[in-house]
């Protein structure tokens, strides 16, 4: 579980995730257990909700991919077109060892249009989202 119940505000689900608003402005999405694939029906689900929440501001964007297994290229790019919308930074926690080789790659072929970092590790990832810029 990415978050403690004495963390959030607001909390749903879509077909593969489950979303929740921190108290400390922080939008969190990890994949429900036993989902291994994003698809993008639920992302755009995903993205209502954050709609809803957002309510035309910019949050920061925590997401815990690390059971994910499978996260393709119209995802990424309906992501990256999407984020901006709802978010000021973007931390993803990811596996350490090939799948991070990968995403920085893919982040370095891809400029992303807001702050975006790999953690391997909540905390961290949570520290630097809460940094002031």
């Amino acid at each position: 579980m990415l978050n403690n119940p004495d963390e959030i505000i607001k909390s749903d689900t879509s077909k593969k995730s489950l979303l929740n608003l921190r108290k400390d402005g922080i939008i969190t999405l990890e994949p429900k257990m036993g989902e291994t694939i994003q698809t993008l029906e639920s992302m755009k689900i995903d993205f209502e909700i954050f709609k809803e929440w957002t309510q035309n501001e910019k949050y920061n964007f925590l997401v815990d991919s690390r059971r994910l297994q499978k996260f393709d290229s119209e995802l990424r790019v309906f992501a990256q077109e999407n984020s901006p919308i709802f978010f000021k930074k973007y931390a993803v926690i990811i596996t350490s060892g090939t799948s991070s080789f990968l995403a920085n790659m893919f982040m370095h072929l891809t400029k992303p249009q807001i702050p975006t970092k790999l953690f391997t590790n909540k905390t961290d990832a949570i520290n630097w989202l809460n940094e002031k810029n």
